[in-house]
């Protein structure tokens, strides 16, 4: 069964307009290469947008300059520079993720990444909206992150599009070319 096909429609609220929320499942490897979380993603029956983190450089950067600022930089640098937080927080930045599928054990994260992403939005004057978990009995494979992003809902069809489509819609004041 599809841990998101139960899961029904919302809206957010912006000050111009309500967008409708776009469910996508990210493939969070690291690795763009890598065709077997991706093949999990669909044999697990994600109908949604699946969109490779890798390609999208935008949250690899936000969730560094995250953790750069917690950083004091005295020392030698950790061998996990961004922790999962931080991550989460660019992700909330970046894909405007409103809300995350996973289980009870993530609360505490998503309040610090709801904190940090509030903090550095803020701080660089990107809009912020807190991102919630809704809890599913079923979890994806590793590696892949469902969740509902306030994006245009269009969806491109292969990995590589769905992605390039989506980077095409960010507005980020440090996005890469």
């Amino acid at each position: 069964m599809n841990p998101l096909s139960a899961a029904p429609r919302r809206t957010v609220r912006h000050p111009a307009a309500a967008t409708a929320l776009r469910t996508c499942v990210l493939l969070a490897d690291g690795n763009g290469g890598k065709n077997v979380p991706y093949q999990a993603a669909r044999a697990a029956g994600c109908r949604t947008d699946v969109l490779s983190e890798a390609m999208l450089p935008e949250i690899r950067t936000v969730a560094m300059l995250l953790a750069a600022e917690r950083h004091p930089f005295a020392g030698h640098s950790p061998h996990s520079f961004a922790d999962e937080a931080d991550w989460f927080a660019a992700r909330i930045i970046v894909l405007a993720a409103r809300t995350f599928y996973l289980d009870t054990a993530a609360f505490p994260m998503m309040q610090r990444a709801n904190r940090r992403a509030q903090a550095f939005a803020e701080k660089h004057g990107l809009p912020f909206q807190a991102a919630c978990i809704r809890i599913v009995r079923e979890r994806l494979p590793d590696n892949l992150i469902a969740m509902d992003c306030a994006l245009p809902n269009k969806t491109a069809g292969s990995l590589k599009e769905n992605t390039l489509a989506v980077r095409r819609l960010l507005n980020l004041p440090f996005q890469a070319a």
